[in-house]
């Protein structure tokens, strides 16, 4: 299923979005990768023990999709532990050089309709009623945009707005996922780490004045993009297992 206009609308109102710094934020670099964001301070890093857990639970149903880390609101020992909302950070090389816009946005649109399928098949035992949005080219920013939502089990329904910053033969993602019902609450924080996103200098993407030709590995890039952003969203439900486990 898809969510039809949704997305250029959500764009607009996230392009005019401000949103005023109340807190100091922390700088979290990637040196594999070559980009940064700014974490508020009460957000931290997922552990690389959960992250290890994540991969190997999606990568057991659904092959080679694997994220790089996560943030997550640090936890509050007045609160009860939440399992959302969080942000998975999932790179994918894709051969950019001499792409255009026009190029990017095609091949995603091509993969969207074929591997949405694909997905909601292979984790209708955990997830249903999966829609997922038309991909959307930030073009003044350089990046890929798709919303996304699920009904996950033990936890209602999830939506998630992914946002694939495209750079030097390599798009980075951050995929965004909050309970529907604190969806909206949570986007201003979601988009102050998204809007403090930078490549370091020289990874930048510079878009090709013609078409390009996609590789073989563009195409499997988009695809676990793609993936990526779509299974996120059940993401909560294994780290909602790793705390039953440890909490036994």
């Amino acid at each position: 299923m898809r969510f039809g206009p949704m997305l250029p609308s959500l764009l607009m109102l996230l392009t005019a979005l401000t949103i005023p710094a109340t807190v100091h934020a922390e700088p979290f670099h990637d040196a594999t990768h070559k980009f940064s964001v700014e974490l508020p301070t009460d957000w931290s890093t997922l552990p690389a023990e959960m992250i290890h857990k994540i991969n190997s639970e999606v990568g057991a149903r659904l092959g080679n999709v694997r994220y790089d880390t996560g943030f997550h609101p640090r936890p509050n020992p007045r609160k009860a532990p939440s399992n959302y909302p969080y942000i998975l950070v999932q790179s994918q090389v894709v051969p950019t050089d001499g792409l255009s816009y026009d190029d990017i946005e095609r091949e995603f649109g091509k993969a969207l309709k074929t591997e949405v399928k694909k997905v909601e098949t292979q984790v209708s035992d955990v997830g249903r009623n999966l829609k997922v949005g038309e991909v959307v080219i930030d073009r003044n920013n350089a990046r890929i945009i798709m919303r996304t939502e699920i009904d996950v089990i033990n936890e209602g329904k999830v939506q998630g707005i992914s946002y694939g910053f495209i750079g030097k033969g390599k798009v980075v993602f951050l995929h965004c996922y909050a309970r529907a019902g604190e969806f909206n609450q949570q986007l201003p924080e979601f988009m102050k780490i998204i809007d403090s996103f930078k490549y370091d200098p020289g990874e930048e993407f510079v878009p090709g004045s013609s078409m390009g030709f996609f590789k073989n590995v563009g195409n499997s890039a988009v695809r676990g993009g793609i993936i990526g952003a779509v299974v996120g969203g059940l993401v909560g439900l294994v780290i909602w297992l790793i705390r039953k486990v440890r909490g036994a």
